[in-house]
Parts: C-alpha cells; structure tokens; sequence
C-alpha cells in the first residue's frame, strides 16, 4: 500500500522531523495541522530555530511568515516564555546581524500585547539608525503606530540618505510608509 503523501498524514499521524521542518520552511499549514492534531512538544525546537533566525525555503522571496511563525508558537502551554525567548534574542542582536529573529515577529507579538516587543522595535530602529543603517525597523513602527510611528522615524529617515538636502524625506519612503498608514 503506498504511502499517503505529508499533507494527508498531518492530519492522521505525527510528520517525522524533516517532513515537519520542511513544511516550516515552505511555509505549509501542515505544520499547523501537525501541531493541532498531535502532540507539539517533539517538534518545538524545530519552530524555535525558525523564529530565532529565518529558515525560509527561498529566501529572496519577500513572503512574511510571522503570523504563520506566531501561530505556530500558539500550540505550546509555554508560548509565553517561548516568545520572550525570540525577544530576548532580538533585543540581544544587531540589526545588521543576518541571522536573527525577524522584526515582522516581533511586530506580531507586539500587536499582540507581547510585553517589551514594542520598546524592543522601537530600540532597533534607534540602534540602525546610530549605525547608519536604512530603513530597520521603521515599517514595523509605522505598522504598529501609525502616524505617530512615521513621526517618530521621520527625523532619522533624511539623515540615513546621502545626499545635499538631509532634511526632506525622500519620496520612496513615504510612498512605502503611506501603504502602511491606513486610514487616519
């Protein structure tokens, strides 16, 4: 008898390992499925690692998988401390450092009311900003914030772009900003 395909076995027994790590990285709901259906606890490290630092199957792609990441976080009894874990991680990073958690999750869980997530957003923005790095995490501000996010950044954006006049905002940047401002 074959043998069924991951997606339909989800559902009816546990993935193995790397049936389940790579349906994370592909970004599958048979991880979800997995998670719901069976018990979490075997494949917690395999999560952890991908919200720790990005796993995604093609990276290039600009697919954010932070709410598929925080959902999966939501099956375990300590999602909690598992996600001040990833804070603490990004806090404790650079924002140049590649391997690490991706803003987009801490956006998540500081919408959700994750203490310290938006403190941590906001510090990141300020460390990239003292390290002349573009743009960090100044969309997440805007998203969680708004407007009064895009006012907190405004006066940093001029001085990340060279050129002769530091104290316009550049039009790509608002253009980019404005999608995530919503309506007001």
């Amino acid at each position: 008898m074959p043998i069924a395909r991951p997606e339909i076995r989800a559902a009816q027994e546990p993935l193995t390992q790397e049936e389940f790590r790579r349906a994370i990285e592909q970004g599958l709901g048979r991880a979800i499925l997995c998670l719901q259906k069976h018990n979490p606890e075997p494949y917690k490290e395999i999560i952890l690692e991908a919200c720790l630092k990005d796993t995604a199957y093609v990276k290039h792609f600009s697919y954010n998988k932070s709410a598929y990441l925080n959902e999966l976080l939501s099956a375990f009894t300590d999602a909690l401390e598992l996600r001040k874990q990833i804070l603490e991680a990004f806090k404790n990073s650079m924002p140049d450092e590649e391997d690490r958690p991706k803003t987009a999750l801490i956006l998540e869980f500081a919408k959700a009311g994750l203490p310290n997530a938006r403190e941590a957003i906001y510090d990141d923005f300020l460390k990239a900003a003292e390290i002349g790095l573009d743009w960090a995490s100044g969309k997440e501000i805007v998203k969680l914030d708004s407007l009064s996010g895009l006012l907190f950044i405004a006066p940093y954006l001029g001085e990340m772009v060279d050129g002769d006049n530091k104290d316009e905002i550049p039009w790509h940047y608002v253009r980019d900003l404005s999608e995530n401002l919503g309506k007001i």
